[in-house]
């Protein structure tokens, strides 16, 4: 995103600056309402303008249309705003680490089972992480009749995730990452139509 930022500044004929990059706001920089000083609302004013400096203006118009801000209290969600984080964090504060997250389980009764079958008590949440020596499901056999036995198979589906501290925290990596990069060349390829073109008409 920031090398596509920076070839703007280029098409546009001008010079980019140690400051040029793809602006991503949860909050509007326009709107001083929604921050909760007078120098916080400037100071975001004064991030968007040193990224955007010297791009064309409907370049400007057609970033402002897919910004997180936009989808209000959505926007922590979004995926330009979870790509923000992802990158921030990897690379002013700490490297992501994985974890493995349950996906799906399933349980089923062997043939040597008779006179019994297994009343569920507890299941792990899919989705959530996976700890050492954690329980994934507690089981209460029910007997029906003399001799009773329950013999049961369990299998575990498991994906990696991203691990403690993350923003994506316990999401799965393979059901997130896709969705991320179909999100952002969807950004990208709304502007190689414009450079394809030289089309500065205002964005629709």
């Amino acid at each position: 995103m920031d090398h596509l930022a920076w070839q703007l500044v280029l098409r546009a004929g001008k010079k980019p600056s140690g400051g040029t990059a793809f602006p991503i706001f949860t909050r509007s920089p326009f709107d001083p309402s929604v921050y909760p000083t007078v120098k916080d609302a400037e100071d975001a004013l004064g991030r968007w303008n040193a990224r955007t400096r010297g791009m064309h203006t409907n370049d400007v118009a057609l970033i402002k249309l897919v910004q997180p801000y936009q989808r209000g209290q959505e926007a922590e969600s979004d995926w330009l705003a979870r790509l923000n984080e992802l990158s921030n964090r990897d690379k002013h504060r700490e490297f992501h680490f994985a974890a493995q997250s349950l996906m799906e389980y399933e349980l089923s009764v062997k043939e040597t089972t008779r006179n019994a079958f297994p009343k569920p008590v507890y299941f792990k949440p899919k989705g959530e992480i996976l700890e050492d020596d954690e329980v994934i499901m507690r089981l209460a056999p029910t007997t029906v009749g003399p001799e009773a036995k329950l013999d049961m198979n369990l299998k575990l589906f498991y994906d990696i995730a991203f691990g403690e501290g993350s923003p994506l925290e316990g999401l799965a990596i393979k059901q997130t990452l896709p969705p991320l990069f179909n999100h952002v060349m969807t950004i990208i390829l709304k502007f190689k139509e414009r450079f394809d073109n030289q089309n500065f008409s205002p964005p629709s």
